[in-house]
């Protein structure tokens, strides 16, 4: 999951792509909320070592708490789909998207080996 910010200032992230993308590559973002297209543009992204750079500015910004499904493609083939995640939250060694989901059940099973 890619994790941006509502900044207005260029924003870059990586992802590890299907396939390295031969020149400009299309990129969506999709609200998940809204459930519609709010960006998309067209960009000489930079591929080294397996990962796929890209660095943009959104115009309109991202909106804070939202998700959005991104599609990078490469022509008619879809090189990434992921998710992102919009938070101004900087301490990310203590977010978590599964906080206080998951609580152990104790059991008293006993094993028998013979």
């Amino acid at each position: 999951m890619v994790i941006l910010t509502t900044s207005a200032a260029s924003q870059s992230f990586e992802v590890i792509p299907r396939f390295e993308p031969t020149g400009n590559v299309d990129v969506t973002f999709t609200s998940e909320q809204q459930n519609k297209l709010t960006h998309t543009f067209n960009l000489a992204a930079t591929y080294l070592n397996g990962y796929l750079t890209i660095a943009n500015t959104f115009s309109p910004l991202l909106v804070d708490g939202q998700n959005y499904i991104i599609e990078i493609k490469d022509g008619a083939e879809l090189c990434f789909r992921g998710k992102a995640y919009i938070t101004d939250d900087t301490d990310f060694a203590k977010f978590s998207i599964n906080e206080n989901v998951f609580t152990e059940q104790s059991s008293n099973n006993e094993f028998v080996i013979i």
